[in-house]
Order: structure tokens, then sequence, then C-alpha cells
């Protein structure tokens, strides 16, 4: 949705048409806010539901069933906990045959010492052993 007004635009209009522009871009901008509060409140009930469903799938589980760990926790354990630099490792995937590789195709997969890189828009989203090997 593109209602940019532009100086030049609005170089020719008159007083009661600038007035009118003006009523419309108020109306759209409580639209959008009445749309994002809509959305807001959808997401809050969606959070909520998460919860609840989350509690009682908890409730019903043996005791021994393994704790549920997102990835974003195991990077953080793994850079807080265990002293892995993220940095350093984003400079050993960040090489010159990478970055010329996105130039030519930036999505897609790229193959790379039998090392498979996932690309989206430029940005690396993922490393691929096709063969299931953790070592290249």
């Amino acid at each position: 949705m593109d209602d940019k007004v532009t100086h030049q635009q609005m170089s020719g209009l008159s007083l009661p048409e600038l007035r009118n522009l003006l009523n419309k871009q108020i109306g759209l901008k409580q639209r959008m806010a009445d749309k994002n509060a809509e959305t807001r409140a959808a997401l809050g009930t969606f959070t909520t539901n998460i919860h609840n469903i989350r509690a009682r799938i908890k409730s019903l589980s043996p005791a021994d069933e393994p704790t549920e760990i997102t990835d974003h926790a195991i990077l953080r354990y793994l850079e807080r906990v265990r002293g892995v630099n993220m940095d350093e490792i984003r400079a050993e995937l960040d090489t010159p045959v990478l970055r010329e590789a996105i130039k030519r195709n930036p999505t897609g997969r790229i193959t790379i010492n039998g090392v498979v890189f996932a690309i989206e828009n430029k940005v690396l989203v993922t490393v691929i052993y096709p063969d299931g090997d953790k070592t290249p």
C-alpha cells in the first residue's frame, strides 16, 4: 500500500483539496491503527492459547518426558555458558568464496566443499551436510 504524498503532488492543490487530502490521510492512519489494535488483540489471544495448550500438555505428559528446548535457547547456552564465540563462527562462515557465490545467486542453495549453504535474499539462513556427516 503506497499512500505517500509528495511535495510535488501537493504543490498544485488548492486549500480545500489539501484539507480533503489531510482528512483522507487521517482516516487511513486511523484504519491502520484499528487493524494494528485488532492484530495485537489476536496475537494476545493466540499467545494465551499456546500457553494454555502447553500447560495442558505438560499436565498430561509423564514426568520423565524431555523438556522442549528452542534453537534460540541452545544458541544462547552455547554462547553464554559454553563460551562459544558466535562472531568467530560468523567470520568463519563469511568467506570470500561464499560472498562471490551469493553475488551470483542471492537466493537458493550453494554448494562449497561439499557443504550446502541455503541463501535467502543474500542472507545465509542454514547450512546443510547432504550426507548427514557433521564434518566437512
